[in-house]
Formats: C-alpha cells, structure tokens, sequence
C-alpha cells in the first residue's frame, strides 16, 4: 500500500478469502504502518475480495508458489529452550 487514507475516510482494509490486513488511517495517533498485505491462499480457493471505502495505490505485489508435495513430508521437531547456566559474578570492580 502506497498511500494512507485520510480519517475521515478511515482505514484502509483488503480482506481475501476472510483473512484482512488494515491500515489505519494517517492521522489515527495509533497509525499502525502496515503498509504490507500478505497472504497465503490455497491454489484451489476462488478469491472472495473485499475492500474497504477509500483510495488505493497498490505496487511492488510478489507472488510466490510452493508444491504441497515439498511440504507435507516435513517433519516438525518442537523446540525446547534449554536455561542458560548462571554465571558466577566475581565480587572485584574494576576501577
């Protein structure tokens, strides 16, 4: 998104297939600067578009393709968080 709607309009949102992203409105003092939409659509999804009252600058869009195939056999191992070892503090200072 290349342009922030002014308040009075309100924020801006694209929402596909029930997934939105939102801009909110330049003069909004919580202005989130959420100027990258993404998403992640299943090749077999009809597109549902809506999109909110406004103005829109739309550029630099990239798509990116992934065969289901290379993902479905990964395997996932949980990741534990292993504590750090205290490290004994020495009582000297330096000066």
């Amino acid at each position: 998104m290349d342009y922030t709607e002014n308040c009075k309009i309100g924020d801006t949102m694209i929402t596909i297939n029930n997934v939105s992203n939102k801009l909110t409105c330049k003069g909004w003092k919580y202005h989130n600067k959420n100027y990258i939409f993404t998403y992640v659509l299943s090749p077999s999804e009809n597109l549902n578009i809506n999109i909110s009252k406004g103005q829109y600058i739309i550029s630099n869009i990239e798509t990116y393709e992934i065969n289901y195939n290379d993902l479905k056999n990964i395997k996932q191992t949980p990741y534990s968080l292993q504590p750090e070892e205290k490290k004994k503090q020495s009582s000297k200072q330096l000066l």
